[in-house]
């Protein structure tokens, strides 16, 4: 009875060191699926920032493009610097409503 008594004791602490040793891998492992989780998320916002990011970069050398034409340029000098062609004569109406308010 004694030897038997003590294998089975044993088996019992080889069931809990076994048991305690599959709980800590589950344990480490769920630590690191958050970690792996959280990188992805990661990842996934810095494709989309980068993704944002080109197109803001295409339209920019759109716009770039299109700023370097000569009618751009006349548009800009006319309505921004108030500008006119040799022999032009600029007129500037005012809304009599606006002007009664002031």
């Amino acid at each position: 009875m004694s030897e038997e008594s003590g294998t089975g004791i044993g088996k019992i602490i080889y069931t809990i060191i076994l048991l305690t040793c599959i709980i800590g891998a589950l344990f480490f492992i769920s630590k690191n699926q958050r970690q792996v989780d959280a990188v992805q998320q990661k990842i996934e916002d810095f494709k989309a920032d980068n993704e944002r990011k080109e197109k803001l970069n295409k339209e920019l050398h759109e716009n770039i493009g299109k700023m370097n034409t000569p009618s751009f340029i006349e548009k800009i000098a006319r309505d921004e610097l108030n500008m006119a062609r040799p022999g032009e004569t600029i007129y500037e109406f005012t809304d009599e409503k606006k002007k009664n308010q002031d």
